[in-house]
């Protein structure tokens, strides 16, 4: 062992989370920051506020459940999560999401860092209309009581700042993937050919009316080249937007596949990578569908336009113009204006390889 991984072994690290469901963007960022740190020989535990949704055995570090059902469990889970430090070496303890950091920043006396993974003022403002703006200072009064809150963008920063943290406890730590293993599962090279008559575009996430899905079927009513648009995932919307595919005279071409657990297999298949959102972070698919080397074309959210430029690594077009989304699309398949594959690979993997980013991160705040 090394003198670094003996220096690491001082260090305790708590990893916690709402849940270990890797199906949610932020958990799979919390999970693979605990991989991080185990791999590189810190001593990790990771603590998920729900009941485990996966058994004990499935992590090489210690996981555990506080059992948290509701609000009114949050001071038996505060006392079970105190009982679980240990403070006899530093402890950095990690938190992800909104009950998370509640629960966290009643802990006194420790090094704590809170993941932020949104635009909170805007994603508050579009899932909870009513009680938007009353969350989004909520979570500000937590966030105040952290020694670090970790933005993935300078746009995202300067969002946060603006409620009130003080600047220099907030960082920038882009959001990252596995690249190896993303790359790993990537095998596209059968579906290549497939560009010439059909381009697959396809488009995954929740179908609620923040992701805007009914923008990619209007736009694809205006492609002028045989397409098929995939759209994977589930939702209060589908019934919606499968009537708008019937409407707009292009059910043939719309393709709802309902969720895909893994999904890096079917972003194999695609020529072309949508977000359509009006309010987001920074896009897990677009980064692993950009990590394989797909090009991706994006509403211009402060998250996306922090993760693609324009031309060179993406396509950004303006949000809920369905007209110019269409446009973009023409472009890339008539110019045959698709991102140089390699380029693209070599880029996400330099820029938001998970090891890269924490390594970088956890230099700073310990």
């Amino acid at each position: 062992m090394n003198n670094q991984k003996k220096a690491n072994e001082m260090s305790n690290f708590i990893v916690v989370l709402p849940s270990l469901n890797n199906r949610i963007s932020p958990i799979k960022g919390g999970l693979l920051l605990a991989k991080y740190l185990y791999d590189n020989g810190f001593k990790i535990k990771l603590i998920s506020l729900k009941k485990l949704d996966h058994d004990k055995d499935d992590y090489p570090f210690e996981a555990i459940s506080l059992n948290m059902n509701n609000f009114f469990d949050l001071l038996r889970a505060r006392s079970t999560l105190i009982k679980e430090l240990n403070y006899e070496n530093s402890v950095t303890i990690f938190s992800f999401t909104l009950f998370p950091d509640l629960l966290v920043s009643t802990i006194y006396g420790l090094n704590k860092v809170s993941f932020v993974r949104a635009y909170l003022i805007d994603q508050y403002r579009e899932d909870f209309p009513f009680i938007g703006f009353l969350l989004t200072r909520l979570h500000s009064i937590i966030l105040k009581k952290f020694s670090y809150v970790v933005a993935m963008t300078d746009s995202m920063r300067l969002q946060i700042i603006s409620l009130g943290i003080k600047p220099e406890r907030v960082l920038v730590n882009k959001n990252s993937i596995d690249t190896s293993a993303v790359r790993k599962i990537y095998n596209n090279k059968g579906e290549i050919e497939q560009k010439k008559t059909v381009t697959n575009i396809s488009i995954a996430g929740s179908l609620t009316k923040r992701k805007r899905m009914s923008d990619a079927i209007l736009a694809i009513t205006m492609v002028q080249h045989p397409v098929r648009l995939n759209i994977y995932g589930l939702g209060p919307e589908q019934e919606s937007l499968a009537k708008l595919a019937k409407q707009e005279n292009v059910s043939d071409k719309v393709i709802f596949h309902g969720f895909i657990e893994d999904f890096t297999p079917e972003l194999s298949k695609a020529d072309i990578i949508l977000s359509t959102s009006l309010s987001e972070g920074v896009s897990r698919v677009l980064i692993e569908a950009m990590a394989i080397g797909k090009t991706v074309i994006a509403s211009n959210l402060p998250g996306s336009i922090d993760l693609i430029e324009h031309g060179k690594t993406g396509y950004i077009y303006n949000r809920t113009n369905f007209s110019e989304l269409a446009k973009t699309i023409n472009f890339v398949i008539h110019e045959d204006k698709y991102i140089d594959e390699q380029m693209l690979q070599k880029y996400m993997m330099n820029n938001h390889d998970y090891n890269i980013c924490y390594k970088t991160l956890i230099e700073r705040i310990i």
